[in-house]
């Protein structure tokens, strides 16, 4: 995107004064330039850095989600019943 300086006062996107620089589309740039308002003063940074050729992204890779799993009721409502332990069973 390119960064383009007002000439003059104008309202784009709200008041634009003299001066002030802001970052616009190429069309925008382009057309503001042609109504006499901006000059294009050069191009906008990249908001991250570039990674070195070759080198792997420090992002996690995206990971499939599980399904969400719930308890199912019991036939009649009630809970289900416990199994007896080993001790019990045997008196």
């Amino acid at each position: 995107m390119p960064i383009v300086q007002a000439i003059e006062n104008f309202d784009h996107n709200g008041s634009r004064t003299r001066g002030k620089r802001f970052p616009v589309s190429d069309l925008v740039a382009r057309k503001l330039r042609d109504r006499g308002l901006v000059s294009i003063v050069g191009e906008e940074e990249p908001n991250h850095p570039s990674s070195a050729a070759g080198a792997q992204s420090s992002a996690l890779p995206v990971a499939q989600a599980s399904p969400q799993t719930t308890a199912k009721p019991f036939e009649n409502g009630e809970e289900k019943p416990r199994r007896k332990k080993k001790a019990e069973a045997s008196s």
